[in-house]
């Protein structure tokens, strides 16, 4: 979780990152907060969440496409429990 964490670059102001890196960051977020929605509080505290959701405004169209669903991820279970 703390490598994904610093991988978006969470606590780390602006700092620019690898698109690739982000988008696949992001994905793993996503597909982490689907299989063990039990630690989405986790990610939430630690600001993974709004860095997903910055990261929705980036130029690249898959790091957008990927924090979109990492995001999705997240409202799917806020609502559902």
């Amino acid at each position: 979780m703390n490598c994904l964490a610093r991988a978006l670059g969470c606590g780390d102001g602006n700092a620019q990152r690898d698109k690739t890196v982000l988008a696949v960051a992001a994905h793993d977020v996503g597909v982490l907060v689907r299989e063990v929605p039990e630690k989405r509080k986790v990610w939430e505290s630690s600001g993974v969440k709004a860095k997903c959701m910055q990261l929705m405004a980036n130029s690249d169209a898959s790091v957008r496409f990927e924090a979109l669903n990492a995001v999705r991820a997240f409202l799917e279970h806020a609502f559902s429990t």
